[in-house]
């Protein structure tokens, strides 16, 4: 998360705005005024695509093989008409972001499902509320019930008439509820059948409809339960259930199948010999097994020939079950058998042997989890996975990554002091990243201003306040690297506890932080709070284990993501040294005034009931010494309700501060704003929330964001710019939140209003050449200097901003409309004329250069002076002689 620094520039700006409006603490009180500024905020998605998120499901319109439905595991639904050129994202404002399945009807490809909540199990899976269902190719949804399935693995519509649709439903991967099983609607969802119900413990995870004319219906039965220190889903309630009427009544399949420990299971059947069945099933019976081996002692690949009345194993090629699970098998011949796992398995004998597992992707990102196979033509195929989506012309020789849309799931996110100034964040299974706000190009943005920092899977990144070329990432489980950009020298960061000592755990997102008081002492948390200094060499424990230490949860097998009892958030006061506090996974909150020498356990001052939940983030106040908001996250618990919390004591006592925020949507980011102490930012898992009045009332900020998880929020002080780290749709920006800051209790809204102006840049855009649409780019922030004024009813004559540089001499003069309401105007920077050009100073005289200038504001009686600056663009420092002749003059 993003820490505040006030280099030189910040304190003319913050002292302006200051000026101009002295923060109080409620809020605005004129809801028009509010509501108009609210309306003006519009994210900016600046990507990365240079990786894609999870992609869960993939439906392609049977009618033309150029449409494509991609549902993103925790990022909505995404739709191409032209093979992958373009994308539109149509499903954004739904209720919800995290989809499992996405089905077309056969017989009327405008009929569209989506069944929301991702059925993979990850630790970082969102859910969903129901199932949705359009009529016209996605452009419109209707919510069509199925609201407390929580997650669903997989919809099915009978090809000939689309009312018939099967739904199974894996269920709350937190907690047990009986909303589980196989749905069915024959009235296209006006009303569902819970036609396999096995109780409040075991879901569905697959469905499949057998020939048509046969009345079969295939079920994958799967019972799973995931805690923050462990997964649960091997037991002998899971397995095949078939239906040869219609799914009236249902058996238990065991004839060949192995019966215990039985896990996730998928199925496929064969398209071009009816009757034929494809399954891989997961089992640990005999034994568990490393969670890279994909041989199973017992389970595998499996086939039916009469519609999975009975089966017989082929193979043990079996992938880690919980995530993988999913066949598939070539429409036209079915010896052509691929199992998705970490990579692609192939089989070219009908499943009984795969030559070299798992490498039938060369080039593809790991972790497969959506295959579509042309019906037309077997050797096009689409790749689903947690890197993205990926296509072959023949048969998986080859592969092509289509990386044109933003899709990240980020986990963290910050910002540096540049200028202009850069993004940097890690995500899930696809490293850390960064990149520029402003890529200082046309048209915008592009993959490659993006750089890979560090592998693995990321999580925090930021460059060092004081040097921006030193940069900090971290992979899981605690993995940190120090980086000089310079000279490209890195050093890994690591801790280990003395001999004879238990060693430290830290958690799959493992936080650090760079102090406010020394630049060179990252604070890092896992079971005890660590100090390293001198670049990284040396480091000291500061803190004995702040966790509960509860023994049989401490100490899970598996990939490293169950790691418990951990610090998963810090946060150190800029205005007290010494203070520091540490938020862990268990529900400890801990507080050290002497620099962890002594600490203070708080948890038993906040309410009972989330004194166990996980803290989400701390947020040591800016203002106040011994003030802190704590947010806590109750959903691995089962509860999904947000909670947050403000001490103003030293965490003594404790005041709920969630307000109106929605019931359900727990918060995973928090910021306090730099400028106004009534002002607080929060991230859920349903978008970004903005409160005026300290938390007693909230709105949602921004109309344009996704319905994704906010899993971090950063802000940029100098440049009034909030950054929002989404689990599922990448970054996006708030270019200018001054007129947020600008609202409190004495902003008279009945009088003319100019709010503060952010810095501007110089800018000489390049061209990066006619790349047709095919390739991610991602706009720019409008160029120039960009003022915001509030009319509140209409005047005489347009206002106007007359503009002076350092030495008080006007220098140009702009005009406004006249009409009421929140306007923009924009000054290109030229001396004389204005008007919102695009491409800034380029090489003319009457462009004028960086430094310090006024904005008065004039209509009327009424006149406010802002201070601005403009900052000059490092690419235009180096100038010829002839040039700083001609700026002379």
């Amino acid at each position: 998360m993003m820490f505040f620094t006030f280099p030189k520039r910040t304190a003319l700006l913050t002292a302006a705005l200051l000026l101009c409006m002295l923060p109080h603490r409620t809020a605005c009180a004129d809801p028009t005024l509010q509501q108009s500024v609210l309306q003006s905020m519009q994210w900016r998605s600046v990507g990365p695509a240079n990786m894609g998120g999870r992609i869960s499901d993939i439906a392609v319109d049977p009618q033309n093989s150029y449409t494509w439905y991609i549902a993103l595991a925790t990022g909505g639904v995404l739709k191409t008409t032209n093979n992958g050129t373009t994308w539109q994202a149509v499903f954004d404002h739904e209720p919800v972001g995290s989809v499992g399945a996405v089905a077309i009807a056969p017989s009327n490809p405008k009929i569209v499902w989506v069944g929301t909540g991702e059925a993979n199990g990850r630790n970082s899976s969102s859910w969903g509320d129901g199932v949705y269902k359009s009529t016209d190719g996605g452009q419109s949804w209707t919510h069509m019930g199925l609201n407390k399935t929580r997650e669903i693995g997989r919809i099915v519509i009978d090809p000939k008439n689309p009312d018939i649709v099967y739904v199974a439903a894996a269920g709350d991967l937190w907690g047990y509820h009986k909303a589980r099983g196989v749905y069915k609607t024959t009235d296209g969802g006006k009303t569902w059948q819970h036609v396999l119900n096995l109780g409040p413990e075991t879901g569905a995870i697959d469905v499949a409809l057998g020939p048509e004319g046969s009345h079969v219906v295939l079920a994958a039965a799967y019972s799973r339960l995931r805690t923050p220190w462990g997964y649960r889903s091997l037991n002998d309630r899971n397995g095949i259930y078939r239906s040869d009427n219609d799914g009236k009544t249902w058996t238990h399949i065991t004839s060949g199948l192995p019966v215990q420990e039985v896990g996730r299971i998928g199925f496929n059947c064969s398209a071009s010999k009816p009757g034929l069945v494809f399954a891989v099933v997961e089992s640990d019976e005999g034994g568990a097994r490393n969670l890279f081996d994909i041989n199973s002692k017992f389970g595998g690949v499996f086939v039916s020939k009469n519609n999975g009345l009975t089966w017989k194993r082929r193979s043990n090629v079996a992938p880690r079950g919980f995530y993988f699970g999913q066949i598939r098998v070539d429409p036209l011949n079915p010896k052509n058998v691929y199992v998705l796992g970490f990579g692609l398995s192939i089989s070219k004998d009908g499943g009984r042997h795969f030559k070299t597992p798992g490498y039938g992707s060369p080039g593809v990102h790991p972790d497969l989890h959506a295959m579509w196979i042309d019906p037309a033509n077997p050797a096009h195929m689409l790749l689903g996975n947690d890197g993205g989506l990926y296509v072959t012309y023949d048969k998986a020789k080859t592969w092509q990554e289509i990386n044109n849309f933003a899709a990240g799931e980020f986990y963290e996110v910050s910002v540096d002091n540049r200028q202009p100034y850069w993004i940097y964040g890690g995500l899930q299974d696809n490293s850390c990243w960064m990149g520029p706000s402003n890529s200082l190009s046309y048209p915008g943005i592009s993959n490659r201003d993006w750089q890979d920092i560090n592998g693995g899977d990321g999580f925090y990144a930021f460059a060092d306040y004081a040097d921006p070329n030193i940069v900090y990432s971290e992979s899981q489980n605690g993995s940190i690297t120090r980086w000089n950009r310079l000279t490209n020298q890195r050093r890994d960061l690591s801790a280990k506890a003395p001999e004879g000592y238990p060693d430290y755990r830290f958690n799959w997102n493992t936080p650090m932080l760079l102090s406010h008081y020394n630049h060179d002492m990252l604070y890092v948390g896992g079971s005890h709070l660590l100090a390293f200094t001198n670049h990284g060499r040396d480091w000291t424990q500061i803190s004995p284990d702040l966790s509960k230490q509860i023994g049989p949860r401490i100490s899970s097998n598996g990939s490293g993501a169950e790691v418990y009892g951990t610090i998963v958030c810090i946060a150190e006061s800029s205005i007290k040294q010494g203070e520091i506090w540490c938020g862990t996974d268990d529900g400890n909150v801990q507080l050290t005034l002497d620099q962890g020498k002594t600490w203070t356990n708080l948890t038993d001052n906040l309410p009972a009931k989330v004194r166990n939940y996980w803290v989400t983030r701390i947020a040591a106040s800016r203002y106040e010494p011994g003030t802190a908001y704590v947010s806590i996250d109750g959903h691995r618990s089962d509860d999904l309700a947000p909670y947050l919390f403000k001490t103003t004591d030293y965490g003594k006592t404790w005041r709920s501060i969630t307000g109106d925020l929605p019931k359900h949507g727990p918060i995973q980011a928090l910021q306090e704003d730099p400028v106004n102490p009534s002002m607080l930012f929060a991230g859920t898992e349903f978008g970004a929330y903005v409160t005026w009045d300290g938390g007693n009332h909230w709105s949602k900020l921004g109309d344009n964001l996704p319905t994704v998880a906010v899993d971090d929020l950063a802000l940029q002080a100098e440049d009034h710019a909030l950054v929002a780290g989404t689990h599922g749709r990448s970054i996006w920006v708030l270019d200018n939140i001054a007129p947020l800051e600008g609202l409190t209790a004495k902003t008279d809204a009945k009088l003319p209003l100019l709010f503060a102006v952010p810095p501007a840049l110089e800018f000489i855009p390049s061209f990066t050449g006619r790349q047709g649409q095919g390739r991610f780019t991602a706009p720019n922030p409008p160029s120039g200097v960009q003022m915001v004024y509030w009319l509140p009813a209409l005047v005489s004559s347009p206002p106007a901003f007359a503009i002076s540089n350092s030495k008080g001499k006007v220098i140009t003069t702009l005009y406004g409309t006249r009409y009421p309401g929140l306007h923009n105007i924009s000054w290109d920077m030229r001396i004389q004329g204005g008007g919102g050009g695009p491409f800034g100073r380029r090489g003319s005289s009457r462009f004028t250069q960086p430094g310090e200038y006024t904005v008065t504001f004039t209509i009327g009686k009424v006149k406010q002076v802002h201070h601005f600056m403009i900052e000059g663009n490092p690419a235009l420092s180096q100038k010829s002689t002839a040039e700083q002749r001609q700026d002379k003059h």
